[in-house]
């Protein structure tokens, strides 16, 4: 059985985010979220028997609501000894502590069956290319079936160009396993820094309230003017 403890968010008093964190408050997007940009480049055996059959991938995050996301890759038409996809995709994660990436392989052939899985805590991952060894459906390890994968992390840092801004966004630091559990003389790999502008528009609707964006170093006038027309009037 696998537990996983309370994050310090929710019992340490020395957290910035304690007594202010709820998993269904609309503000919870208002804290700096870890980015993972996960590559599924290919399989080993990921289906054990079965050496013919057309498969995919779908990556899901299980976490707080705002967190969850599903996506799949396309299909490898009968090979599951070497099945290559190379899909890339970009996660945002708000709430690291309670974050899982579950990777499934499914075979297409039989209404999407979960042949082989993986769930890892995301705080556990590492940067860069690894291999991860696969379960069954009755979460079982599989000898010699893994997925091929390469991880990179970014760091949101959120920019205030207003002081009232610094009270309702929250730069936090995601804390890491491969960060935090290496030997002393280790130096861990560095996480690269996205930083997030907080801007607001006035004048654009009849109301003089400001509408709140966000963007970064390379955004456009343009750019901002679409998402502020997208927001509600």
């Amino acid at each position: 059985m696998q537990f996983q403890l309370k994050p310090r968010a929710l019992w340490d008093n020395t957290h910035p985010l304690y007594s202010r964190f709820s998993p269904l408050s609309k503000e919870v997007s208002n804290i700096s979220a870890l980015i993972v940009n996960l590559t599924v480049i290919s399989g080993q055996y990921v289906y054990p028997g079965c050496h013919s059959a057309s498969v995919y991938v779908e990556i899901e995050v299980i976490g707080i609501p705002t967190d969850c996301v599903k996506e799949k890759t396309k299909i490898v038409q009968r090979n599951s000894v070497n099945p290559i996809w190379n899909h890339t995709v970009q996660l945002r994660v708000v709430f690291v502590d309670l974050a899982f990436l579950r990777i499934a392989v499914c075979d297409s052939s039989q209404n999407g069956r979960v042949v082989a899985h993986r769930v890892v805590p995301i705080r556990c991952i590492r940067p860069g290319f690894r291999h991860l060894p696969l379960r069954s459906a009755s979460n079982q390890p599989l000898d010699n079936s893994t997925i091929f994968l390469r991880t990179r992390f970014e760091q949101e840092e959120h920019i205030y160009l207003h002081d009232d801004d610094s009270t309702s966004y929250y730069n936090i630091e995601h804390v890491l396993a491969y960060r935090t559990e290496l030997a002393p003389e280790t130096t861990p790999y560095p996480i690269l820094k996205k930083q997030i502008f907080v801007l607001k528009v006035t004048g654009v609707f009849a109301e003089e309230t400001p509408i709140t964006v966000h963007c970064e170093s390379d955004s456009t006038v343009k750019t901002i003017i679409q998402q502020v027309s997208c927001q509600p009037a």
